[in-house]
């Protein structure tokens, strides 16, 4: 059978007729057949059912409409799914296994921090993603909170609030597609901890994501529930579940603030003349660090050159820009 991989629903068929379909073929294969409250997770091998687990709930077999994911693999004793992202340069993406998932299209100039919204007032866990062309906003959501973000273009990766901020002007600038999926604990708090680099030790009795050469792999109550098939990024190691991760807020500035240029007033220009007495006020309350973000302003102007010539995310650069701001030092225009 040259079937390698298949996704989609099984309409008026059911999860037991579904489960004899696939079994008809003798290669090894994980398949996936789930409802919106229960999952089926199965290693099939020559035939036969080798392992059967659930995310949560178990699935009704006689249940029609479900939707499935048939991935074949060599024989490792593991079910086993292919990475949503096998090529991303992050971690958390790369380990996140290609589940079905509910897509959407984004109009542009949709405000995407409105239907973050929808997310919190359902107590939403699991993530949402946004894609346009090779642009990838990515977030892990418990409880309706936003634990973790990572945007990424073209391998370059920015993490939590500057990630938050680009992701929330993705549909500003173009039609984006928006995906998601509500993801088991066993999952999401892997990934999770992975994203916190709360690396330990491993346990007898180990429940969380372990990172190896083959892969990445979840555990619950000592066991392998799922692999993802992806090539390793970082070190080895064990990451146990994080069952209470921080929240994230969404940048309150306005969007595109960060290519809205900055022109330093006149009382900034005397804080760069060194024979004022401001000046000396100036190196007495803002430092080293704080001259040199003075005199980037004049040459640099918008904050996302500022922070890509300082080394600095954004978010680090706003604390400054707003003190100076505050203090009379720089003043906002319109965009350049």
């Amino acid at each position: 059978m040259l079937l390698a991989q298949l996704s989609g629903n099984s309409e008026g068929s059911s999860g037991a007729e579904l489960i004899k379909f696939f079994l008809q073929y003798p290669e090894t294969a994980s398949l996936i057949v789930e409802s919106a409250e229960a999952s089926a997770l199965l290693l099939l091998h020559q035939g036969k059912v080798q392992k059967h687990y659930s995310f949560a709930k178990a699935l009704d077999s006689e249940q029609v409409g479900l939707d499935f994911f048939y991935f074949q693999h060599p024989m490792n004793g593991h079910i086993e799914l292919p990475s949503r992202f096998p090529a991303s340069s992050s971690a958390i993406m790369r380990a996140l296994p290609a589940l079905p998932e509910l897509k959407l299209d984004l109009a542009q100039k949709q405000d995407f921090a409105s239907v973050l919204k929808f997310f919190v007032a359902e107590h939403f866990s699991g993530y949402v993603r946004l894609e346009s062309g090779l642009k990838h906003g990515f977030m892990l959501i418990k409880d309706g909170g936003i634990s973790m973000a990572v945007y990424e273009h073209d391998g370059e990766i920015q993490e939590d609030n500057d990630a938050l901020r680009t992701i929330r002007n993705m549909p500003l600038e173009a039609q984006v597609t928006m995906a998601l999926r509500p993801l088991a604990a066993t999952l999401l708090e892997g990934l999770l901890s992975l994203a916190a680099k709360n690396r330990s030790h491993g346990m007898h009795i180990f429940n969380g994501l372990e990172c190896t050469e083959a892969g990445y792999a979840f555990f619950k109550d000592g066991r392998v529930l799922l692999r993802t098939a992806a090539e390793l990024i970082g070190d080895v190691g064990y990451y146990p579940n994080l069952t209470n991760p921080r929240t994230l807020s969404m940048p309150d500035e306005p969007p595109g603030w960060e290519q809205r240029a900055y022109i330093l007033t006149l009382r900034g220009k005397d804080a760069l003349n060194a024979i004022t007495e401001l000046a000396m006020q100036f190196q007495q309350t803002f430092g080293d660090e704080g001259k040199v973000i003075l005199n980037r302003v004049a040459r640099d102007k918008t904050p996302a050159v500022l922070a890509a010539t300082l080394n600095l995310s954004l978010t680090e650069l706003k604390r400054y820009l707003d003190r100076l701001e505050h203090e009379g030092f720089i003043r906002q225009t319109s965009a350049s």
